[in-house]
């Protein structure tokens, strides 16, 4: 695992723009992936769903070999460990690692995730549907749970706690000049829905929904560029899921914040990793930007 960042290292007098993703970022809740796990195992035939859940419980956990940060290979039916885009361990579903002589000719550098062939476990939804195409699902029958799971938290019923303070350092960024954006893969009325029960709705003066990341960041850092004159350095990006929230903007000089409730540790170059979305809050006082 790659040790955290000092906090001070993230220089935040240059940062004229800040990047948030949505799921995982804005809010720490986790109950709704069991609701989504629950609509895979629906989907599966009866004598497949207890060994689903076992696997996705133990996965959850961190008992399995799939796990937050990892990519799974749905043709191959591995896991992969990437770091700095090359693949560095690869292990069977049941945890055995194979020897490098057996897949280095499988996985050139750089290994392209394209959310296919190979999925970005950056998050418990990428690894709820790691473990559905395990046991068979279609990517269509994938994309339906994820959907009810969806609907599902825009229902009263379904309840979110907000961060203490980030809606008022939202405010207080806006206040000192700083650019708030949001950029997530999720659909449109839902995260709008989510935003509002955060009391996040309004907070950000750019949004961009399925967003497509992380070939999608180009076009968020190319608005950046037009609307407001603000280059790839000067953005600050914060997310929970390295490859699609952070990757792009460290490559193109940019500072992150990588959100690591699960430890996995980053795939590739972070300014800092903190381990809640209550120490972001804390970094990104407006009182800092001004040291």
């Amino acid at each position: 695992m790659a040790a955290a960042a000092d906090h001070q290292s993230v220089q935040l007098g240059h940062v004229r723009a800040v990047i948030w993703d949505l799921d995982g970022t804005l809010y720490e809740d986790t109950h709704h992936f069991d609701y989504y796990a629950d609509r895979l195992a629906e989907a599966l035939p009866p004598e497949r769903r207890q060994a689903f859940h076992e696997a996705y419980r133990l996965a959850r956990d961190g008992g399995h070999a799939l796990r937050v940060g990892t990519v799974y290979d749905t043709v191959r039916d591995r896991i992969l460990t990437v770091q700095g885009g090359a693949v560095v361990e690869v292990r069977t579903w049941a945890g055995e690692v194979l020897a490098p002589e057996v897949w280095r000719e499988d996985y050139p550098a750089p290994v392209a995730v394209d959310h296919q062939r190979l999925y970005n476990v950056g998050d418990f939804w990428w690894l709820c549907a790691a473990c559905a195409a395990h046991f068979g699902l279609s990517q269509e029958q994938t994309l339906a749970a994820f959907l009810a799971t969806r609907e599902y938290m825009t229902k009263p019923e379904f309840r979110l706690s907000p961060v203490p303070g980030l809606a008022e350092t939202l405010a207080a960024l806006r206040r000192a000049g700083i650019v708030q954006v949001l950029a997530t893969n999720s659909p449109r009325p839902d995260s709008e829905t989510l935003l509002e029960k955060l009391g996040l709705a309004g907070a950000f003066d750019l949004c961009f929904f399925e967003t497509y990341k992380p070939a999608g960041m180009a076009r968020v850092l190319a608005a950046l560029a037009e609307k407001y004159g603000i280059p790839a350095t000067a953005v600050l990006s914060v997310g929970d899921n390295y490859l699609n929230d952070l990757d792009p903007i460290a490559r193109a000089g940019g500072q992150t914040i990588f959100i690591d409730p699960h430890g996995a540790g980053s795939q590739g170059p972070c300014t800092c990793r903190v381990q809640r979305v209550a120490d972001v809050v804390s970094l990104l006082q407006p009182d800092a930007l001004l040291r």
